[in-house]
């Protein structure tokens, strides 16, 4: 799992805005001992008392611990540290050909010239397909629906003459429904989404070969 806290550019010389949790620094502080005894006896394999500086460092990182919680809010050059993970993506999406284009179905495969008996240019791979909705049956879904198709709902303008449903930009409808099963399903199924995980299988065109038509 990849996630971007937040994008943009950054910059060792650009200062950067920092809005830091104070109450996570308690936690830290709390811990600044146990943390230092088991990177020194557990890491590095060093007994305790043959450190002459401990108290020293402890009291240096401590401090500097306060000194970010007492000010949370800060405007600082930031330290760049980039992690390399082996460029393990790339090597992935290459060594399997996986380029958007070369996942195929059997219509595609069907008009392709290379599709003969014995060919190999078809991978079949199986990937995890995770997908959530709303636990909302069909039947439910269709008794809101007719439900919100004979409300009324106020104008644009206080004004404005109350609007029937189905006379509602598909962007408020959506928004209505959206909002209606939502407060349908919190108080019938004590949740608004459910999860389901699958395995599924896709086919894989190894030949990598993009078909382009000029006009």
């Amino acid at each position: 799992h990849v996630e971007a806290i937040e994008s943009g550019v950054f910059r060792a010389d650009i200062p950067l805005k920092f809005r830091l949790n104070s109450q996570a620094f308690d936690d830290l502080i709390a811990k600044v001992e146990i943390t230092l005894k088991h990177a020194i006896e557990k890491e590095e394999k060093v007994p305790l008392n043959q450190v002459l500086n401990f108290e020293e460092v402890r009291d240096e990182i401590v401090a500097k611990l306060v000194e970010l919680k007492e000010k949370p809010n800060r405007v600082e050059n930031p330290l760049i540290y980039h992690l390399d993970v082996g460029a393990m993506y790339p090597n992935i999406i290459l060594t399997n050909r996986l380029q958007p284009p070369s996942m195929v179905n059997e219509a595609t495969c069907a008009g392709c010239d290379f599709n003969k008996p014995g060919c190999t240019c078809q991978r079949s791979m199986t990937w995890t397909w995770r997908g959530e909705f709303l636990p909302v049956k069909r039947n439910e879904y269709q008794t809101i629906r007719q439900q919100l198709e004979v409300e009324s709902f106020p104008g644009e303008r206080p004004t404005d003459a109350p609007r029937p449903f189905h006379e509602l930009p598909l962007s408020e409808q959506a928004s209505l429904e959206r909002k209606r099963l939502a407060d349908y399903c919190r108080k019938v199924y004590r949740k608004v989404k459910e999860t389901r995980v699958e395995k599924r299988e896709s086919t894989v065109c190894q030949r990598e070969i993009l078909s382009t038509s000029i006009q």
